[in-house]
């Protein structure tokens, strides 16, 4: 809004100024902030007051001021628990396998047919393009054979 004299403008200005509190938080704009002020206000002096004796009243500010219920205060404490590793994975805690290494999955290991000892030195998908699946099937037959044929001697 523009005004043509100082005069206009220190007249506009005063009615704002002159305004007390009470029409300041009854304006239409304001009123539902006013309201939720008031009741947490009145929320948290009967809390102060009368403690924890009337649970209805900590639970209705705890909803007003979104706060954790008791449920989550629970599930706190249990695991603030320590536990160790090898007791977590054998009560079930811990799921699933024990690194990132995509070789030592056995999906990938089966589908890639490579065996544990290379899985564990490698760990990029790309190093299997290297890995000679014929030589090693080979080596281990032959390996699986000369010990059968070795155990027949004896």
């Amino acid at each position: 809004k523009t005004f043509a004299t100082e005069g206009a403008v220190a007249e506009y200005t005063a009615d704002y100024e002159d305004e007390t509190v009470y029409q300041k938080v009854t304006q239409n704009h304001v009123v539902v902030l006013t309201i939720l002020l008031l009741c947490v206000t009145a929320l948290v002096l009967v809390k102060i007051l009368l403690g924890k004796s009337f649970k209805l009243t900590v639970v209705v500010y705890k909803f007003l001021c979104c706060k954790a219920g008791a449920a989550a205060d629970a599930s706190k404490s249990t695991n603030a628990t320590a536990v160790s590793y090898s007791n977590a994975l054998r009560r079930g805690l811990i799921r699933g396998l024990p690194s990132y290494n995509v070789l030592l999955n056995p999906v990938y290991r089966e589908a890639f047919r490579i065996d544990l000892n290379f899985a564990g030195k490698h760990r990029h998908v790309d190093s299997v393009l290297n890995y000679d699946m014929e030589t090693r099937a080979e080596k281990r037959a032959t390996g699986h054979n000369e010990r059968k044929e070795n155990m027949q001697i004896r």
